[in-house]
């Protein structure tokens, strides 16, 4: 018997876009909205004495299939996440049983495409019920944190199709994971030029030259791969019958501060060239020998507006966006996790 709230995401690497693989790989997720939203053709010709549409005459037009899940950022099992969202993710051994990963923008086509299947219980306990979609690329992605909560991850989804066939895969989580929070982040904003960016290897994480800032209460940190719209040609059945593609990729994020110092405003109004280290450790997950890690480190980004304003005599901050723009020597992003994980 089965409760409402045994609901389940599961998800695995195809080999063959399109073609499905039973997941193997279970985040305990909180929410999720994946579905299929098919488009129809109804017919608008005209008929004497006839009211309405003949719905007689409908067919498929687009199979639209895809949505978001979301989920709180955890020490282990999620580098296939990461893999999903940036396109590539490596894993290397540091040390004992230390694993690092490091993920970065894959720099050509084809994006990797995953089998998701959630298994949604029946009101009444019967047996779970598995929808399967095939396909699945990651169109854009969210990290955010604030002051008291945990840090979390919005992905949203485009897929080819769900099916309704595939057996449902009972799911197996990894052992004792735990929460990334804001009470243990650390983030460094430099000056290009002034301070020194250390670059994140395969067995060590990034730094800065540049102090931790003190007055942030909130940091996101998010992407978009624009993925594109095309690949409905003829033999589809309405599906896409390729594969998509990158469009032309963005990242930035928001931060938000207390206005202590004039140090943010001058960097937007003089668009200083910046570069941001954000650390997020895990004192709790220390079993393999050190304290479990999730880094986001942006070589090269800019503010944009707006300069502070009065708060009827409430606290002062800072809402202050930033693009993350390119470099000729470094990544764009990298996302580096230090886990359990010997595998992404």
């Amino acid at each position: 018997m089965t409760l409402q709230s045994d609901c389940s995401i599961g998800l695995k690497l195809e080999t063959t876009y399109g073609t499905g693989v039973t997941v193997d790989r279970f985040p305990e997720f909180t929410e999720e909205e994946i579905t299929q939203d098919n488009e129809y053709i109804d017919s608008e010709g005209l008929r004497v004495g006839a009211i309405g549409v003949d719905l007689s005459r409908r067919t498929l037009g687009k199979v639209v299939a895809g949505g978001s899940v979301s989920l709180e950022w955890v020490t282990r099992g999620l580098g296939i996440f990461l893999q999903a969202m940036l396109g590539q993710n490596t894993s290397t051994l540091r040390s004992g049983s230390i694993y690092q990963q490091v993920a970065t923008p894959l720099t050509t086509d084809p994006m990797p495409a995953y089998t998701i299947q959630k298994g949604i219980p029946p009101v009444g306990g019967g047996s779970t019920l598995p929808h399967t979609f095939l396909g699945c690329v990651v169109d854009s992605w969210k990290l955010s944190a604030e002051a008291g909560g945990a840090l979390t991850a919005d992905i949203d989804w485009v897929a080819k199709e769900m099916v309704t066939a595939t057996a449902y895969a009972a799911p197996s989580y990894v052992a004792s994971p735990r929460t990334f929070a804001f009470p243990h982040v650390d983030i460094k904003i430099g000056v290009n030029g002034t301070h020194t960016l250390t670059l994140p290897t395969a067995t060590a994480l990034g730094g800065t030259t540049a102090t931790a800032v003190s007055n942030v209460n909130s940091i996101e940190v998010n992407g978009s791969n624009n993925v594109d719209d095309g690949g409905y040609n003829a033999g589809g059945a309405g599906k896409r019958t390729r594969r998509p593609v990158y469009g032309m990729r963005e990242f930035g994020g928001t931060i938000s501060a207390e206005f202590d110092t004039v140090t943010l405003r001058d960097y937007y109004l003089a668009q200083s060239d910046l570069h941001m280290v954000i650390t997020f450790t895990s004192d709790q997950d220390t079993a393999f020998g050190a304290a479990a890690a999730l880094q986001i480190v942006l070589p090269s980004l800019r503010l944009e507006g707006k300069v502070p304003s009065s708060n009827a005599g409430e606290v002062i901050e800072q809402e202050i966006d930033f693009t993350v723009g390119r470099t000729s020597t470094a990544s764009t992003i990298y996302i580096v996790a230090v886990t359990a994980d010997a595998a992404v």
